[in-house]
């Protein structure tokens, strides 16, 4: 009957919802172990982030386009695999979050002057002035079954590799961009 099936539905979206939010929650404890930050190619780490999202993710059918600049293509940084994975998995799905399902989302890797930046741009709803101050901090979330906890988790995971991370509003609007930069290995 189909208050049966609802019910069932409800708590499937419960235990997922906890799921995500433990997940979230030992992400956040983990430290990063500099010995597992290794020589990797960032265009190889983006291409493996996003089909791993694509297995994974309730946004998988999300138009996103990849734009890697020519620059950029062998840009090498010290990372720990996993954790870069995960930078661009979140910042993926804050962004299809935040988009209607028709709108793509831009991946853009650049790299100048020994960084590289890799930015995660949607045409969503953006952020309000007032949520700037708090959206990296534990909990605080603007989306319906989100856990607050994963740009706190990317923020984290960026400046242990000696990087950083700026999100902001597109100009003009709308919508949002999730700047990540990260030192590059200095060439032989």
């Amino acid at each position: 009957n189909s208050d049966y099936s609802e019910y069932i539905e409800l708590i499937r979206k419960q235990v997922m919802r906890l799921s995500d939010l433990m997940r979230d929650l030992l992400n956040l404890g983990r430290p990063i172990e500099k010995g597992k930050l290794i020589p990797l190619v960032v265009s190889r780490i983006i291409s493996a982030a996003i089909n791993l999202w694509r297995q994974s993710s309730i946004y998988r059918d999300h138009p996103v386009v990849l734009q890697i600049s020519d620059d950029a293509q062998s840009a090498k940084v010290q990372a720990d695999r996993p954790k870069m994975e995960q930078v661009i998995i979140n910042l993926l799905e804050n962004a299809c979050a935040h988009s209607k399902q028709d709108q793509e989302i831009i991946l853009e890797v650049q790299a100048k002057e020994m960084v590289v930046y890799i930015r995660v741009i949607d045409h969503g709803t953006g952020i309000k002035p007032e949520y700037f101050e708090h959206i990296y901090e534990p909990f605080f979330t603007t989306r319906k079954g989100g856990t607050g906890l994963g740009l706190g988790i990317v923020k984290r995971i960026v400046e242990s590799h000696g990087g950083s991370i700026e999100i902001r509003n597109n100009i003009p609007p709308p919508g949002v961009c999730a700047e990540v930069c990260l030192p590059l290995i200095k060439k032989a």
